[in-house]
This record gives structure tokens, C-alpha cells and sequence, in this order.
């Protein structure tokens, strides 16, 4: 056990250790330190407050720095509505009645558990990671729902962690529906966040079809972490470029470019 430190030298120590593991827990800290779980939420605040860490579900995780930043959940439901709204309509197309369907945490992918929690009309599993996706599927009794364990990752909304990981191996989905920060020739689908990126990884080999819904500004583009190196398709917004959308199609994935309603 460290010696009582000052909350200054607390945090120090805090942001050290959160940079060499990436994530780190209350309780640990607190019992490592010597001092009280309360004081350690304080401490956590306080990173928080200054972009250091992003607090979860009895812990922390470091802030990516140098990368696409870290949207939350509840603001990404306001960036191009009109676009996901679009790629949900196309990617709808593609959901089979009585399939079984995993679909990743975000907000396009939510656009999707909308148009799924109202046209479902026959027995469907929905494997999910995402709680605001699987209380909305819970209202249609034709849908039957799937959830890992894991941490709950406040920001995202989303299961994370070994626990979500060994989930996902144990299952097989007709088709996947995922989203990503990024993609790719080069790289494949990046994401910004690392400790999503594991369970991202075992939900896409758990799919035997898989689906992308990425908006076109993100097409051509690379985060930090891949977790996909392939796709069967990818829906996407207007506005792709020529060149951006044969080199995709030369690739041998299906693209699906989703047309905006008329105003």
C-alpha cells in the first residue's frame, strides 16, 4: 500500500497508472492508496473535469488523445440525423423476419432498433451491448433479447470488457450491424475508443453477414484502434466520392449509398 498522499499526489499517481493500463477501478485505488472510495470518485472528478479520463460504471478509462475525440451517446444523436435516419431505412432492408440479428451500440445503429421495435412482427433475437437499445427493443414482445455482461461504459452506453468478450464467441447471428469511427482500405474499420474496440472485435466474428453504417464523411478516413478488417456491406450516406465508392466496390464489398427524404 502507497503511503496517504495528498489529493494532488492521489491524482498523479491516478493518472500514471490509468496511462499504463488504460482503465482503472475505485476499490482498487482506494485500497492501494489507503483511502476511501469517495475520495477516489473525487479524484476522478477532478480527471474528468480536466479531459483525462472518461468515468464508467465503478471506474475509469483514459482519454484518447491525439485522435478523433470521444463523443457521448446522448450528443451523437444530434450529429446528421437525416443521414443515419437514411442509412437505418436501407439497412432495414437487409433485416430478415425471424433472423438473429446483433446490432452494436450508437446512434445510427439505434436509428435501426427503431425501425425494428416498430415493423417486427415475428419471432427475432436481437443480440445487443447497447441498454438504451435493448429498453427500446423491450417494448415489441416479438422480439427476443440477448445481453452480454460486462462493464457499463457511462459514455457510450454500451457492455464492455472480458466479460462482454467471452459473450459473444458462445453465439451465432445471421447478420451483425455495426458501426464504426472510421474506414479504410488500408486500415479496415477503426474506432476511437479502446475499450470498446475488444467486444467490437468478438460481436463481428459472431455474425455471419456483416453490415457497416457509416455515414459517407467517415469513408477514406482512419481512427486508432481497428477491430474489422472486412464487411460485407457497407450503407452510407450521399456525398461519397466516385473514386472513394469504386476502390470500395473493387474491394468486393457491397455498398449502399442511402438517399435523403425529400424536404
Amino acid at each position: 500500500m502507497v503511503a496517504t498522499l495528498l489529493q494532488g499526489e492521489r491524482i498523479q499517481f491516478i493518472l500514471a497508472t490509468i496511462k499504463t493500463t488504460g482503465t482503472v477501478r475505485v476499490a482498487e485505488l482506494a485500497k492501494t492508496l489507503g483511502t476511501s472510495e469517495n475520495s477516489i470518485r473525487r479524484d476522478l472528478r477532478q480527471l474528468e473535469l480536466q479531459k483525462c479520463v472518461n468515468r464508467i460504471h465503478g471506474g475509469a478509462v483514459l482519454v484518447e488523445h491525439g485522435g478523433d475525440p470521444i463523443v457521448p451517446l446522448r450528443d451523437r444523436t444530434s450529429l446528421q440525423p437525416k443521414q443515419k435516419q437514411a442509412i437505418a431505412r436501407k439497412a432495414m432492408e437487409l433485416v430478415v423476419p425471424g433472423s438473429t440479428i446483433i446490432l452494436d451500440s450508437g446512434s445510427t445503429t439505434y436509428a435501426l432498433a427503431e425501425l425494428i421495435e416498430r415493423k417486427a412482427d415475428s419471432r427475432m433475437k436481437v443480440i445487443t451491448n447497447a441498454i438504451d437499445i435493448a429498453t427500446l427493443l423491450s417494448r415489441n414482445d416479438a422480439i427476443e433479447l440477448l445481453l452480454p455482461g460486462g462493464t457499463l461504459l457511462v459514455e457510450t452506453g454500451s457492455l464492455v470488457g472480458p466479460f462482454a468478450e467471452a459473450f459473444f464467441p458462445r453465439i451465432h447471428a445471421d447478420i451483425g450491424f455495426f458501426g464504426a469511427t472510421a474506414f479504410s482500405l488500408k486500415t479496415g474499420f477503426t474506432n476511437n475508443n479502446m475499450i470498446e474496440t475488444g467486444v467490437k472485435r468478438t460481436m463481428v466474428a459472431s455474425a455471419k453477414r456483416i453490415v457497416a453504417l457509416l455515414d459517407s464523411s467517415k469513408l477514406g478516413r482512419e481512427s486508432t484502434y481497428p477491430f474489422a478488417d472486412r464487411a460485407d456491406v457497407i450503407v452510407t450516406s450521399e456525398g461519397v466520392h466516385s473514386s472513394t465508392a469504386q476502390a470500395i466496390r473493387d474491394r468486393g464489398i457491397e455498398l449502399i449509398i442511402a438517399p435523403l427524404l425529400p424536404a
